[in-house]
């Protein structure tokens, strides 16, 4: 890591590189089905679902990252991940597409993810009569920058909140999350070098998702445009949080999931020893730490969507 060279996501040029790169079309594992919902997102779904019938009214809704600037809800890369994710909780996962934020700052990657929670509200009840707002279970699921919006949508839905016409997240399921715009302006404070996602990436991609009316470490910022600028935690979602010692958002993870913890919401932190940026989507799986991570994750999944 310290010797790494250093990559950058920082010019319209790269973003747009990588984009290309990431839409390379890709089917799922095997095992797993995809159903593409033109303009909202991608279903992923368990192709056979064994003896035991899925709960309909049961669902993860995941986010993708790219540093709030570039990333895609389809193509290989996702189809990939959202399958391990299929296969690892045996439950439907449907990838929202947002707006990115070279085109569109914020708040539009927040409203499409929103309006992308609602949609699956309405789906699963039109698909299952007897799904309520009572009933239906939808945990949001996002890596980086998506971890991140996953955060914001969980406070805005809380605030937001109406009984009648929508449910609350039953949990947040936090990978690497991007979650303070403070630590782009903060170099000094971490001064190691680091693999995947550094500071010139980190402080390009938040003064380009705050847009012109808003820089990064500002006294002030509009509601929900970073997570950790939230001062009461308290009714927030379960939480589940991983990232690894060597990403640059370890710290801003570390201190998140403690003020959750300190307000009162059940949280789990997961910190991998050793572990860059990305390294959930990036590694097979099968190495020893991703294997006790990942049934960790899908323990407090499953307690929070399929238990009563």
């Amino acid at each position: 890591v310290r010797f790494q060279p250093d990559f950058q996501f920082n010019s319209r040029i790269m973003v747009k590189f990588c984009n290309f790169l990431m839409g390379f079309k890709g089917p799922p594992m095997k095992g797993v089905k995809a159903e593409d919902v033109p303009g909202i997102g991608v279903w992923f779904s368990p192709e056979d679902e064994g003896e035991k019938k899925r709960n309909p009214k049961v669902a993860v809704m995941y986010l993708h990252g790219g540093g709030r600037i570039m990333g895609l809800y389809s193509g290989g890369m996702q189809a990939l991940f959202c399958s391990r994710l299929v296969k690892h909780l045996n439950l439907p996962v449907f990838s929202a597409k947002y707006r990115t934020a070279l085109i569109d700052p914020f708040p539009a990657a927040l409203d499409d993810a929103v309006d992308a929670y609602k949609y699956m509200v309405d789906a699963i009840k039109k698909e299952d009569p007897t799904a309520t707002n009572e009933n239906i279970k939808i945990a949001i699921c996002g890596e980086s920058a998506g971890a991140g919006l996953a955060a914001e949508m969980a406070q805005r839905l809380l605030d937001e909140h109406d009984p009648k016409q929508y449910p609350l997240p039953v949990a947040q399921l936090l990978l690497n999350p991007m979650l303070d715009d403070r630590t782009s302006v903060a170099p000094k404070e971490y001064p190691a070098n680091h693999l995947i996602w550094n500071h010139h990436s980190n402080i390009y991609a938040w003064s380009a998702y705050l847009g012109p009316d808003h820089k990064p470490g500002q006294d002030e910022l509009p509601k929900y445009a970073s997570g950790s600028r939230r001062e009461n935690f308290e009714g927030l979602p379960p939480a589940w949080i991983t990232v690894g010692t060597l990403d640059l958002f370890c710290p801003e993870s570390a201190e998140y999931a403690r003020r959750l913890k300190e307000a009162g919401v059940p949280t789990e932190y997961v910190e991998v020893k050793g572990a860059y940026h990305a390294f959930v989507t990036i590694c097979e799986g099968d190495e020893p730490p991703m294997v006790e991570l990942w049934k960790s994750f899908r323990e407090f999944a499953w307690k929070h969507l399929l238990d009563d």
